[in-house]
């Protein structure tokens, strides 16, 4: 699945639910005969909150980390990490950062795929990493989204998982960092 299309199927169902919240509500308050006023609030309210994660989940963020920018739409991120070393060595530094908290599900040539279990922030997480070898080294592109389609915020956890990745590879690849 492409990047861009599960961003329009996100805003599908951000727009339907939405929509058929602020609908129940109408068929509740007009059954319940409660006054007007409180059916149009509940009905703006609902219809606002998803009007307000629709806004949310087009904000896109880049944050600087080290030598990479993590850039972070509606709880999916990426980055890119150029590093000096061939490219069965960086996935075989994958393989050894999927231990833990990531699982390797999936590895076909270049492109790698882990899962990351639920957990308070998320429902789980998969990770698609990609290596390819350039002039300078070999470029490691990890793609992070979310299992469950329809999530919004990820609280951080994908910018997060990246760094941790990166982390582990560069530790594979050039030892344990020893800091003062």
């Amino acid at each position: 699945m492409a990047e861009n299309e599960g961003d329009t199927r996100m805003g599908v169902w951000i727009v339907a639910w939405s929509v058929c919240t602020a609908l129940l509500l109408w068929l509740i308050a007009s059954l319940t005969e409660l006054p007007w006023g409180i059916t149009v609030f509940m009905v703006l309210a609902a219809a606002g909150t998803g009007a307000l994660a629709s806004l949310v989940r087009r904000r896109r963020v880049t944050a600087a980390h080290g030598e990479y920018e993590i850039e972070t739409q509606a709880a999916r991120s990426e980055a890119s990490l150029l590093v000096p070393a061939s490219p069965e060595a960086v996935r075989e530094a994958v393989r050894h950062a999927a231990t833990g908290q990531f699982q390797l599900v999936d590895e076909q040539g270049e492109k790698l795929t882990l899962l990351r279990r639920m957990n308070l922030a998320t429902w789980g997480m998969t990770l698609r990493v990609m290596v390819t070898s350039t002039a300078e080294g070999t470029r490691i592109h990890a793609f992070e989204e979310p299992r469950l389609g329809t999530t919004i915020f990820d609280w951080g956890q994908g910018r997060r998982d990246i760094v941790h990745l990166f982390e582990r590879i560069e530790e594979h690849l050039t030892g344990p960092v020893l800091e003062d």
